[in-house]
């Protein structure tokens, strides 16, 4: 029983396809801000992760919760009626009492892979918008280092070990059905394999071991219209409560974050928004950037507004 368990492992432990999610870690991805965001990181070498309840899609997680069980409603079991109706009930409360449990402790630091985004630059820099550029791998290295020193720490700190997941968000829909029913065909696999051998109660604990891989799924999965952004994440989930949360004003919501510090970090360039013409603009940050030793390049931006 247990090699035909580990068969089906092996298969959830392979979505979503790399490709889906994945880039190369010589690639670049963009961080947009304003003025005061920008000066805020390159002051104090820091990079602030929001709780995922407070990022700017109400609907963060939901959407993909939501799809997730639509499709499983949908799923036939090859079991009884009684049967059935246990596991579907049993399932589906674990994993939204999962993912209301981790909610609270999951924290998300926002790129993206376009590099002159009209939409962002608006957005995010209203009429003062900036980027940071990161190579991909170094901005890994800066989180995982990160993370190793923390670990250090005592443990009434409260930051003993983390679970770090990254990648591109799938927009595509279908994409996401696709991948979303894989992984319920495989949970079908494991229940079977459960009753064939008697064995159901340890089958539905298997599917406990893959309720985070579950959520790391969703987590990379938003609505088409979102597209428009080309996010690329970094989700970090202390393995316990992490009590080093600090809290910060934004348009008058106070939101919890926590922080990623290094002694400088590994900014390839700043982009300077189509809004800011000034040559005076270039100059200020051409000055940080020497007098801080951020050895980093700087851009305008190719969008012309008038």
């Amino acid at each position: 029983m247990k090699n035909e368990f580990s068969d089906v492992l092996e298969k959830l432990d392979a979505l979503p396809d790399r490709d889906e999610i994945t880039v190369s870690g010589s690639d670049s991805v963009f961080h947009y801000s304003s003025a005061n965001g920008l000066l805020g990181i390159v002051s104090s070498n820091s990079l602030q992760l929001s709780n995922l309840k407070y990022l700017n899609d109400p609907n963060e997680i939901e959407y993909s919760k939501g799809l997730f069980f639509e499709i499983l409603e949908a799923t036939k079991f090859p079991l009884d009626e009684k049967s059935n109706k246990i596991i579907r009930e049993s399932f589906i409360e674990d994993i939204c009492k999962y993912i209301d449990y981790l909610s609270d402790r999951l924290f998300i630091f926002s790129t993206s892979l376009d590099k002159d985004s009209l939409h962002l630059w608006n957005y995010y820099g209203k009429n003062d918008g900036y980027s940071i550029e990161f190579q991909v791998d170094t901005l890994i290295d800066c989180f995982l280092n990160n993370l190793l020193a923390l670990d250090k720490q005592k443990e009434e700190d409260g930051i003993i070990k983390y679970s770090v997941f990254l990648g591109k968000v799938i927009y595509n829909k279908e994409v996401q059905i696709d991948i979303l029913k894989q992984y319920i065909n495989l949970i079908t696999q494991i229940i079977v394999i459960g009753i064939k051998y008697s064995k159901l109660n340890e089958a539905l604990e298997y599917l406990k071991k893959y309720r985070f891989f579950l959520l790391t799924i969703m987590l990379n999965m938003k609505e088409s219209f979102h597209s428009i952004e080309s996010e690329y994440r970094v989700c970090i989930v202390p393995d316990k409560k992490y009590v080093n949360i600090k809290y910060k004003n934004k348009d008058g919501l106070i939101i919890p974050y926590i922080s990623i510090n290094k002694s400088i970090l590994p900014i390839k360039a700043i982009g300077i928004g189509p809004k800011i013409k000034d040559l005076i603009a270039f100059n200020g940050i051409h000055n940080m950037v020497k007098n801080l030793g951020l050895g980093c390049d700087i851009y305008n931006s190719k969008i012309s507004i008038r």
